[in-house]
């Protein structure tokens, strides 16, 4: 409720905000990382837009620095996967986070996300087939696949050394 509270004056245009932490810094790590705020409420306290109590805004602080290197990670790994297509010949289209973090956030560090989502678009004359033209190039750069959906032409890859599950409910 706090970071509702908090979150809606912000962006209501009441700043600065006051993020009021009844539960203690912990509490609000999970809440922060579960509600995906964390990292845009660090972003707030660092640019005068919110205030809170020194151990929340340590917490915060915490989740924006753990944002933005992910968000670098993210942005190398979007280049390499781009690239790897574009020299198979096949053109992709940057969905969801990766293109909305950088249109809509301040800063792409504080629009968390996990993933990267691309559409590939088929060349002419494949015969509808560019996921399997974008799935031997993700191969042969190191990827893993994860999940495939052959109904509805989707698969799920992971980078090379990337982990499959969070390391942390608190960041």
């Amino acid at each position: 409720e706090a970071i509702e509270r908090a979150a809606g004056a912000v962006l209501g245009g009441r700043t600065p905000a006051v993020l009021a932490v009844p539960a203690g810094p912990r509490a609000l790590g999970v809440a922060a990382y579960t509600s995906g705020l964390g990292p845009l409420l660090g972003h707030w306290l660092e640019f005068g837009l919110l205030e809170a109590p020194e151990d929340a805004a340590a917490v915060l602080a915490l989740h924006l620095a753990h944002g933005r290197r992910r968000a670098e990670r993210l942005a190398a790994e979007l280049a390499r996967a781009l690239d790897r297509l574009a020299a198979a010949g096949l053109h992709a289209t940057v969905l969801k986070g990766a293109h909305t973090a950088r249109a809509y956030f301040p800063e792409p560090g504080t629009r968390p996300m996990a993933d990267l989502d691309l559409a590939v678009w088929p060349r002419e004359g494949d015969g509808g087939r560019a996921l399997e033209a974008a799935e031997r190039a993700l191969e042969r750069a190191g990827y893993r696949v994860r999940k495939r959906q052959p109904r509805v032409e989707r698969s799920e890859w992971l980078a090379p050394g990337s982990p499959d599950v969070p390391r942390s409910l608190e960041l």
